[in-house]
């Protein structure tokens, strides 16, 4: 069974706006500025989900800035773990982040 675009990228804006607001809400206490800021663009990301799934209308535009706050975001979550001090949880963030900058960027030629 495959699955097409339609259907995965709003299931993948769901999980990323779910896990940082969550990782947002766990480090709003040790780092407020930067968990505030995982935690807003988070709550943004589902917003937009929620939108996406409500007018079914998705522009490219529109997907471009959710990659940004996703690519932004992540990186702000990976140097969290790595000032916690984990093993290897922030490069799959940073891996993430670099991904997303990707898709901006292929994104953004392919619609010139």
């Amino acid at each position: 069974m495959a699955f097409d675009k339609k259907i995965l990228d709003p299931i993948k804006h769901f999980l990323i706006g779910l896990a940082l607001t969550l990782k947002g809400i766990d480090k709003i206490g040790h780092h407020a500025v930067i968990g505030s800021i995982i935690l807003g663009f988070g709550i943004i990301i589902l917003a937009c989900f929620v939108y996406l799934l409500i007018t079914k209308r998705a522009s490219s535009r529109f997907d471009l800035v959710l990659h940004w706050f996703e690519g932004i975001a992540s990186l702000f979550t990976a140097y969290i773990y790595y000032d916690e001090g984990s093993k290897y949880l922030h490069y799959v963030f940073l891996l993430a982040a670099i991904g997303f900058f990707i898709s901006v960027y292929m994104h953004s030629r392919k619609h010139r």
